[in-house]
């Protein structure tokens, strides 16, 4: 058999699918699901069919388990999101920042674009605004997608 036994794990709002490897006990599963969550296993309690299973029983392919976390889990988990989102947002000041340069340096005299001289191009995150001498501004949102 090629495919390795699959769980749907359950949090909140939140499913994730998690393979592993035959063989494995509800401990190993909390492991797996560490590294994913970052959320350590002493801090996670598994449900299975309404029971807790013991971190030694072996994990069932095709089983829907509902993953609980204790106060420092939620605090773990939170901490995790957030950095997520801080990375999201520094890869999308970068971004912006970047785009905002290469319109700048397009749209000065000689650039070869026929629009008005940039005087200023501010903002941050995934929008930028570009202040004209004309004028006109431009608003722009950079996709980072």
């Amino acid at each position: 058999r090629d495919e390795m036994p699959e769980v749907t794990v359950v949090q909140g709002k939140t499913k994730c699918q998690i393979t592993f490897p035959d063989g494995a006990t509800y401990q190993d599963l909390k492991a797996l699901i560490a590294a994913d969550l970052l959320v350590e296993p002493a801090h996670q309690k598994l449900i299975v069919k309404g029971k807790t299973p013991g971190d030694a029983e072996g994990v069932n392919g095709g089983d829907k388990i509902m993953l609980m976390l204790s106060e420092v889990g939620h605090m773990q988990l939170k901490a995790a999101e957030d950095e997520i989102e801080k990375k999201r947002k520094r890869e999308e000041s970068v971004a912006a920042a970047k785009a905002a340069a290469e319109l700048k340096e397009e749209m000065r005299p000689g650039g070869g674009s026929e629009a008005a001289g940039v005087r200023a191009v501010v903002g941050g995150g995934s929008g930028f605004t570009v202040i004209c001498e004309a004028g006109a501004d431009y608003k722009a949102v950079v996709d980072s997608g």
